[in-house]
């Protein structure tokens, strides 16, 4: 069996921006092909309202350009106006796709809520851009988004869609395979049914083949067509430009710091799994 978390549940940060709105329907697709629930989470940001409280923290009217004083009890308003609009667009796309959903409001610094709210069932769907500290910063690592934990993140640039070809990267490895194996499960309800695979490979004829023997032997595990193309592993430059050169629609892969921080420059949803890692039994 292929070690795979058992996904329950697509966790979505929440704002109004675009990068937000993008988000959400993504997480909303892969739930209803998944068959798990939505779970929406806006957090207020800690660090938002404690600038408004600062004596020297001012705002400019955008009309107006006038200037005054940042209130902090408009911030706080600002923030339930717009928590109501993120909860509002979850019950709209779960009633779209007929799912199961759940919303909260916490306040702290957001991405430490939403790392504490993650369980090792969720997806976690994050927008590399958002709204009042809600997407992902510039230079947000995956090791930040799983730290040392089993899961699931997407990491979804902004405007970007789920999209066919689904594309997973295949390492010999229990994350890579099971990277192949959540790919299965998506492609089964959702985009086309095909599961291109892209196989870094290094340049040993004798490991490529072993690793091209064990990418199709796991392939063949799997109830959707697939694809298979072998891509150089290094040096990164080279790995990511032909990934981008396959013209991925999404993509798939298992936890691998480096590759996937290789991926990050390439503007496709990006999914990143890491399974369970499973105790070794002693013989006596």
């Amino acid at each position: 069996m292929i070690p795979l978390p058992a996904i329950r549940r697509i966790l979505v940060a929440l704002d109004a921006s675009h990068g937000g709105e993008a988000a959400l329907e993504a997480a909303a697709l892969l739930a209803a092909h998944m068959e798990v629930e939505l779970a929406g989470i806006f957090v207020e940001n800690e660090d938002v309202l404690r600038f408004a409280a600062l004596p020297f923290t001012r705002e400019t009217g955008v009309a107006s350009a006038a200037t005054r004083k940042t209130d902090r009890q408009e911030v706080e308003r600002l923030l339930k106006v717009r928590a109501g609009l993120a909860e509002a667009a979850l019950v709209r796309e779960a009633e779209r796709q007929r799912l199961r959903w759940s919303f909260e409001v916490r306040r702290g610094r957001v991405m430490s809520q939403l790392l504490a709210d993650a369980e090792s069932e969720d997806l976690l769907a994050l927008a590399r851009e958002g709204a009042l500290g809600h997407g992902l910063r510039a230079g947000t690592t995956v090791e930040e988004l799983l730290p040392g934990r089993a899961g699931a993140v997407l990491m979804l640039p902004a405007r970007a869609k789920l999209a066919p070809p689904l594309t997973v990267i295949y390492e010999e490895s229990p994350p890579g395979a099971a990277a192949l194996t959540l790919a299965g499960r998506i492609a089964r309800g959702t985009l086309d049914g095909v599961v291109r695979v892209l196989v870094p490979v290094p340049p040993s004829p004798a490991a490529a083949r072993r690793i091209e023997a064990q990418a199709r032997e796991d392939l063949a595990r799997l109830p959707v067509v697939a694809e298979m193309k072998n891509v150089p592993c290094a040096p990164p430059a080279a790995f990511a430009a032909a990934v981008r050169a396959a013209r991925p629609g999404t993509l798939v892969m298992g936890w691998n710091a480096g590759l996937a921080r290789a991926l990050q420059s390439v503007d496709v949803p990006l999914i990143v799994v890491r399974p369970e890692r499973r105790a070794h039994r002693r013989r006596h």
